[in-house]
């Protein structure tokens, strides 16, 4: 994660404006010993022969959007995933909360509200998604913020073990809806099973979803419109003849 952050701001200072304050001979030199850390190769980002390795997932939004975008097309998958995507993320605050934890620290017992899990998965969302785009970063922190809030609100209202149970029943629930969208009506796997980062950007995709709506960063929108199609009639379109001819 920190070599792609480090490749990130180095190798595409035009979307991060505090990358300017590097100057350009350090940059270059800072450049080079990111590309000895990480291998630098050619990447096509139509390319489903030659996955993209993990350590090399941040590249640009448009990438990331087309990979997601290309396994969302339809819009009743596409309006399953706006609804359930946020409710996983809800349900998983819950089940978190009904688990609090102790930890030492320097010899201090310290009582984290909810289980380590729920807050590194926070992290690690937060983390890759800014890398991403981070205006919609921004308004998805607001959003597991209140998500959180109503999650106390739950476990401190029902109980534990009501919580749980309510927690455990939405995942479930959510994760079905979510497949039913992919098997019967996109009629194409999960991208989480091309790309398992995919899991974490999810909800950050959706708000993207949202606010491409509403008219957000119109070029972008543009660009990923146009390479989620050229991803699928390169990949989706091939694979279907290939199928055909078997």
């Amino acid at each position: 994660l920190l070599f792609s952050s480090l490749r990130f701001v180095l190798l595409h200072p035009r979307h991060l404006s505090y990358a300017g304050v590097l100057r350009p001979r350090w940059r270059h030199h800072l450049r080079d010993l990111a590309n000895l850390a990480i291998k630098k190769r050619s990447r096509d980002p139509l390319d489903e022969t030659h996955p993209t390795p993990y350590t090399d997932i941040m590249v640009n939004a448009v990438d990331q959007i087309t990979m997601y975008g290309a396994y969302h097309r339809d819009p009743v998958n596409k309006f399953l995933h706006v609804i359930f995507v946020p409710s996983i993320v809800f349900s998983l605050f819950v089940i978190a909360l009904c688990f609090p934890t102790a930890i030492t620290v320097g010899g201090n017992h310290i009582l984290l509200p909810m289980h380590p899990v729920g807050i590194i998965a926070a992290v690690i969302t937060l983390t890759l998604s800014v890398l991403i785009e981070p205006f919609a970063t921004l308004l998805l922190a607001g959003e597991l913020y209140l998500f959180y809030l109503a999650a106390v609100h739950i476990v401190l209202t029902y109980g534990r073990d009501t919580a749980l149970w309510f927690g455990i029943i939405t995942q479930i629930v959510s994760w079905g809806a979510q497949f039913v969208g992919h098997g019967v009506f996109e009629k194409r796997k999960p991208a989480l099973l091309s790309n398992l980062f995919q899991v974490f950007v999810a909800p950050l995709f959706v708000m993207l979803e949202l606010l491409f709506m509403v008219g957000y960063r119109p070029a972008l929108h543009a660009d990923t419109t146009k390479s989620i199609t050229a991803f699928v009639n390169k990949n989706f379109a091939k694979a279907k003849a290939a199928a055909k001819s078997h």
